[in-house]
C-alpha cells in the first residue's frame, strides 16, 4: 500500500478548497458492467458518498473532495475509528492483494451530523486528504479489458471484513459502477373531470420504464394499482365532494437499476352540489313553464329528479354541463313536482309531510261570491300555499297539522292547492313512500 504525502499532496489544496460541488448526470444503471472481482468476498457491504450538505453522489469531478463516505454495515468492530482507502484492481490479482494508499481519516465514529443519523462507519475528509483524482494519479490504470478505469474503493476499521464500493475514474470525472445506481425516475400526475367523476393519469420517465402506479388521495389509496403501458398509467374515479391532495407512485419492475418516485401533490378540488337557479331544489306547480338550469363543475352530467307531489317514486332526466359548467332546459310541469339537481347519482331523499288538501278533486271551479273554506292536513309548521286564480295566500299548519282558509271568491275561477313544500334530506335516507 502507499501512502500519498508532502508538496505534491499541498500543491491541490487551494485547487480543491475552491472547487465547486457538481452533481453530474448519471448513465443508466443498466450501461454498467459488474466487475470481474465483484462480489468481493472481503466486503461485508457497500459506501455512499454524500457532499457536505448531505446530498448523495454517485459521480461528480474527480478533483472534488466528498464530503462524507457512509458504509452500509455496523461491522462486528468494537472500534470506533475508520478510514477511506483507494485501490487498483489488477486482474489476476484477488481483492486482498490489490494496491492502494490512504484516502482520508481515521474519523471517529458515530459522527454527529452524519446523512441520515447513521452510526456505521464513517469518514469525513479533511482539507489535507486526498481525493479520487489523487489515487488516479498516484494509481495510473492502464488496463485496456473489464479492468479499465475501475478502482475500488474501502472502509476499514479495526474489523477484518471492510466496505467497499467501486467506481470509475475516466476524464477527471467519477461515477459509482457497483453497487450499480438506480436511474432515477419522475412521476407527473394530471387529473382530468369527466361525465362520471374524474380521470386521474400518472405519466412516467424514462420511456420504457415498466411498472405500476398506485394513486393516493392524502396517503390513502385510490383502488389498486394500475399497470404503465406506452409510459402511462390511467385510472377511472369518482372523488367525493371536498378539497383533495392526489399523487401518484411509480415502482418499477427492476428494482435495482430504476428507483421508485412519488408525484408532487396536485390539490383537486370536486363541487359538492350543483345549482338549478340559485337554489339546489325547487318546487313547480302544474302547467307552469320554467327553465331548469344552473352551474355544474364543467364536463360533468348533471341529472334532475322530480318528485310528483303526493306519488312514490323518482323520474329523472339528465343534462351535460359545457365547458363553462353552464347546463339547463325548458320544462312544462304536467303535475306539481319537486325537482332535485346533483352531479352523479342521488342516493335517497326524503318529503317532509303527507298533504291531505280537503279538496274532492286537485281544483274545483267556484262561482263568484261563494264563499269557500280550504282545510286539509299536512306535517306539523307545514307551510301550505293556496292559489287562488293568479293570487296566492300562506297558511301555516298547526299542531297537528292541520290547516284551514276562508276565502270569499270575487269571480268564477278555478281554486287548487299546493302540497306542502318538500325538503331534500341529506344522502343515507330511504325515499318515504306515499
Amino acid at each position: 500500500m502507499k501512502v500519498r504525502k508532502g508538496p505534491a499532496r499541498a500543491a491541490l489544496l487551494s485547487t480543491l478548497v475552491s472547487a465547486a460541488l457538481t452533481i453530474v448526470a448519471v448513465a443508466p444503471a443498466s450501461a454498467a458492467t459488474t466487475p470481474p472481482y465483484e462480489p468481493d468476498s472481503g466486503s461485508a457491504g457497500s459506501i455512499s458518498f454524500y457532499d457536505a450538505t448531505g446530498t448523495v453522489l454517485t459521480s461528480g469531478p474527480a478533483t472534488t473532495r466528498i464530503g462524507y463516505a457512509v458504509g452500509s454495515a455496523a461491522l462486528t468492530s468494537t472500534g470506533s475509528k475508520a478510514s477511506l482507502y483507494g485501490y487498483l484492481p489488477q486482474s489476476g490479482k484477488a481483492p486482498g492483494a490489490f494496491s492502494g494508499e490512504l484516502l482520508a481519516g481515521p474519523t471517529v465514529y458515530p459522527v454527529s451530523g452524519a446523512p441520515g443519523g447513521s452510526t456505521n462507519p464513517t469518514v469525513v475528509p479533511a482539507g489535507s486528504d486526498l481525493t479520487f483524482a489523487d489515487l488516479a494519479k498516484d494509481f495510473p490504470n492502464t488496463a485496456t479489458d473489464a479492468y479499465a478505469n475501475l478502482y475500488q474503493i474501502r472502509i476499514k476499521t479495526s474489523d477484518t471484513k471492510y466496505l467497499s464500493t467501486d467506481i470509475s475514474i475516466s476524464n477527471g470525472t467519477w461515477s459509482q459502477v457497483y453497487p450499480s445506481v438506480a436511474v432515477g425516475t419522475t412521476t407527473t400526475l394530471s387529473v382530468a373531470p369527466t361525465s362520471t367523476g374524474q380521470t386521474l393519469t400518472a405519466a412516467v420517465t424514462p420511456s420504457g420504464a415498466t411498472g405500476s402506479v398506485q394513486f393516493l388521495d392524502g396517503g390513502a389509496a385510490i383502488g389498486s394499482p394500475v399497470a404503465v403501458s406506452s409510459d402511462a398509467a390511467s385510472l377511472a374515479t369518482d372523488l367525493a365532494p371536498g378539497s383533495h391532495n392526489l399523487t401518484a407512485t411509480f415502482t418499477p419492475d427492476d428494482q435495482v437499476n430504476l428507483s421508485n418516485s412519488t408525484s408532487p401533490v396536485v390539490t383537486y378540488a370536486v363541487s359538492g352540489s350543483v345549482t338549478i337557479n340559485g337554489s339546489t331544489n325547487q318546487f313547480v306547480t302544474f302547467q307552469q313553464r320554467v327553465i331548469i338550469a344552473g352551474k355544474a363543475p364543467a364536463g360533468r352530467t348533471v341529472t334532475v329528479y322530480f318528485h310528483r307531489v303526493n306519488v312514490a317514486g323518482l323520474t329523472s332526466k339528465t343534462f351535460p354541463a359545457d365547458a363553462n359548467g353552464n347546463w339547463g332546459t325548458k320544462y312544462d310541469a304536467t303535475d306539481d313536482y319537486t325537482y332535485y339537481a346533483v352531479v352523479g347519482s342521488l342516493k335517497s331523499v326524503t318529503v317532509n309531510s303527507r298533504m291531505d288538501p280537503g279538496l274532492s278533486a286537485k281544483s274545483q271551479t267556484v262561482r263568484k261570491g261563494t264563499k269557500v273554506t280550504l282545510s286539509g292536513r299536512g306535517g306539523n309548521k307545514t307551510r301550505v300555499t293556496v292559489h287562488l286564480g293568479g293570487a296566492t295566500a300562506t297558511v301555516v299548519t298547526a299542531a297537528g297539522g292541520t290547516w284551514s282558509y276562508i276565502y270569499t271568491v270575487t269571480r268564477t275561477t278555478k281554486v287548487y292547492v299546493n302540497r306542502p313544500d318538500h325538503v331534500i334530506a341529506s344522502p343515507g335516507i330511504t325515499l318515504t313512500a306515499f
